[in-house]
């Protein structure tokens, strides 16, 4: 047990410092227009996931950050974002579709899995709504599975960012 809180604090410390680095993550993007053109982001990166959801032993992966993206977001292919494109934008709100993967998952990954049968990689395909403000963001997916499962996903992200409200407040 104690093992599994290292390494979330560990993961944690590496993932903190790691934001900083990679304006395409969600609220962490440059006030100001888009760019014009592609732009092109790689660094490394780790994931840390159950071995299987609900399970209780936990594995890390180290994974390549890779991030490209046509004027900021209107067409992305991004190693933690998925691949996409937004198809609306207006008033701050964004949305379009998306397609992410998922892990495959093995029987044999936990003793309460035995017998379930193995699930393999599996593409998920569905759409996001995204609300940005220089302080804030929020975003929403709803995605099913298209191949080696069939479920329906939902996911919900929000985000803060403290140096605009500073500026903000300062001026």
């Amino acid at each position: 047990m104690t093992r599994i809180f290292v390494w979330l604090f560990a993961s944690i410390l590496l993932g903190a410092g790691a934001a900083h680095a990679q304006p395409s993550s969600i609220g962490s993007e440059p006030s100001g227009p888009p760019p014009k053109d592609w732009t092109f982001d790689i660094g490394p990166g780790v994931v840390m996931a159950p071995w299987f959801e609900g399970g209780a032993y936990y594995r890390v992966l180290p994974i390549p950050n890779l991030d490209l993206r046509y004027q900021r977001d209107k067409v992305f292919i991004s190693a933690r974002d998925g691949v996409g494109a937004t198809l609306f934008d207006a008033a701050g709100f964004k949305a379009g579709p998306i397609l992410r993967y998922r892990f495959p998952r093995n029987e044999w990954d936990g003793p309460g899995l035995f017998g379930t049968g193995s699930v393999p990689f599996t593409v998920e395909g569905g759409g996001f709504l995204r609300y940005d403000q220089p302080w804030f963001a929020a975003k929403i997916e709803l995605r099913r599975g298209l191949g080696g499962s069939n479920g329906l996903i939902f996911d919900a992200l929000v985000d803060g960012n403290d140096e605009a409200i500073a500026q903000s407040v300062a001026h």
